[in-house]
């Protein structure tokens, strides 16, 4: 089996030269593609967290004027993400107690209240 293995399967990450290289520093922070200088810098990561926000709010703004009483298999979808994500994600993290209890508004009601 170990024969097969290392044969039949090609490796996960192309090896050049002498092996593989861990990434350095500079890899963590990449070059700034916008902004540079100011403290609204934008690199590469957060031009993609950006166009992903948007694709997001476009799907969810799409599925939300369609929305039925009884799902369709899209709105199904969209709403087993959700269910993901308080379940498997908040309650975890935050704890089932305090998750009922905090409004999906607080963060922002906290940055007004502080302005």
């Amino acid at each position: 089996m170990g024969v097969f293995l290392s044969s039949g399967v090609l490796p996960l990450v192309p090896t050049k030269g002498d092996g593989f290289h861990s990434p350095t520093i500079e890899d963590l922070f990449p070059a700034v593609v916008a902004f540079e200088g100011t403290p609204f810098a934008i690199d590469r990561v957060m031009l993609i967290r950006f166009i992903m926000l948007v694709v997001l709010l476009i799907c969810l703004f799409l599925y939300a004027m369609r929305a039925r009483l009884v799902p369709g298999r899209a709105q199904m979808a969209i709403e087993m993400g959700f269910e993901f994500c308080r379940k498997n994600i908040a309650e975890e993290i935050i704890g089932k107690e305090s998750v009922g209890n905090t409004p999906p508004s607080s963060p922002r009601c906290s940055f007004q209240c502080s302005s």
